[in-house]
């Protein structure tokens, strides 16, 4: 029987902007169960040597972003926020694992809702990553952006991939001007003063999903966000992004569209309702699990960290 080669498997996740009223869970729950789909039957042809995920910003909605931001928010309480948060990641990663029979090495970085523009108390990315690391998931907060050899652990193999959130904002591209001038530099510099080579970017925050885009001679791919997008007409896909490399060096990128779930799930009347009950029930599971492992404790006057 011929031997199967070995890949990594690099997954970008982004905006799923726990705690908002608009928020499409169903449509994440939908990516993600595509993306189980993906690995079983990469695991026909290959075998899983790696598998890394990047959280790539925005994970939660966060508070006091922009002006009543309150009014949106299902979850007032900056500790709720990142408890549910991780316990959401915390349920994605135990799925992804669940498939690849392998553990996932997980990494954050800050999102614009997460207290990265303006002056916040509360980290949430950080906060998020803390209470992951609690539970026993290797993760690790890198900030503001992450550089990651997706080869990692092939002899000779080196693809490196910069993951930020990213800012701005335009109409009619998945990229801002900004960004791209800012993107480009960062390419050149990389380059130039630490003799690295960035072989493609992986950005968030338009909540649009688009992969193999070339800016001025370098590739940049954008995961889609999942939250009702309500600023323009067209609707800006959901979804995830994924990266294979082999012991080779070939390279594959991909992407797991949630579109047509989001159009159903963004039709219902019930949306709001609904995300308030299953926010709810994910917090009330998130400190049942927290309880269970022994990092809260129950007293009489309520629930205290061990």
């Amino acid at each position: 029987m011929e031997k199967k080669k070995k890949i990594n498997l690099t997954i970008g996740l982004s905006d799923l902007h726990f705690g908002h009223s608009n928020c499409l869970y169903e449509t994440l729950q939908y990516c993600v169960d595509e993306l189980v789909k993906k690995i079983n039957l990469l695991k026909l042809e290959y075998e899983l040597n790696k598998v890394f995920l990047i959280l790539n910003g925005d994970v939660v909605s966060g508070t006091f972003v922009y002006r009543n931001q309150y009014l949106e928010s299902q979850v007032q309480k900056n500790e709720s926020i990142i408890l549910g948060g991780a316990y959401l990641v915390y349920i994605i990663i135990k799925k992804i694992e669940e498939a690849t029979k392998i553990p996932t090495k997980t990494f954050i970085t800050i999102g614009n809702h997460e207290g990265w523009f303006k002056p916040h108390p509360e980290n949430f990315s950080l906060g998020i990553a803390r209470r992951l690391v609690s539970y026993g998931i290797d993760c690790r907060y890198v900030s503001s952006y992450l550089i990651l050899n997706i080869g990692y652990g092939f002899e000779n193999i080196e693809y490196n991939l910069c993951a930020l959130h990213s800012w701005g904002g335009a109409d009619y591209s998945a990229i801002s001007p900004s960004v791209i001038r800012e993107l480009t530099r960062a390419h050149s510099q990389m380059a130039t003063y630490q003799r690295i080579i960035i072989d493609r970017f992986l950005v968030g925050h338009t909540h649009w999903l688009e992969i193999d885009r070339n800016v001025l001679g370098i590739t940049v791919d954008v995961t889609g966000g999942f939250q009702l997008w309500e600023k323009t007409v067209s609707i800006r896909e959901s979804g995830l992004v994924y990266y294979t490399i082999d012991e080779d060096g070939n390279f594959t990128v991909n992407k797991v569209s949630g579109l047509r779930k989001q159009i159903e799930e963004g039709k219902s009347q019930q949306l709001n309702t609904n995300n308030l009950r299953y926010v709810a029930d994910l917090i009330d599971e998130g400190i049942q699990f927290e309880i269970d492992i022994g990092l809260l404790k129950e007293s009489i006057e309520g629930l205290e960290l061990r």
